[in-house]
């Protein structure tokens, strides 16, 4: 990557705050999906069953998906401020 495509370091510092605030470390998210999923699925005595596996599976890859397409939308929308020329203050 050359000097002229490389992100500016003030781009970086503010990219990197919004895509670690993105990240997938939420320790919480996951075992919350997975609990309300398998609370429906005991509701009808179907916890234990690979229905319920493949739900989990698919909300976790929606989840997954809505948070790459937000990572996505995040760096596109601070990396397009470093394409544009600096504002000239008169």
């Amino acid at each position: 990557m050359t000097a002229q495509n490389s992100p500016s370091f003030e781009r970086s510092e503010i990219l990197l705050p919004i895509l670690d605030d993105l990240g997938a470390r939420n320790q919480t998210l996951f075992p919350a999906i997975q609990q309300k999923i398998l609370g429906q699925f005991s509701a009808s005595g179907l916890a234990t069953s690979s229905m319920a596996v493949s739900a989990i599976a698919d909300a976790f890859k929606e989840e997954l998906t809505k948070r790459r397409d937000d990572l996505l939308s995040e760096m596109r929308r601070v990396l397009e401020g470093a394409r544009r020329p600096p504002e000239k203050f008169n």
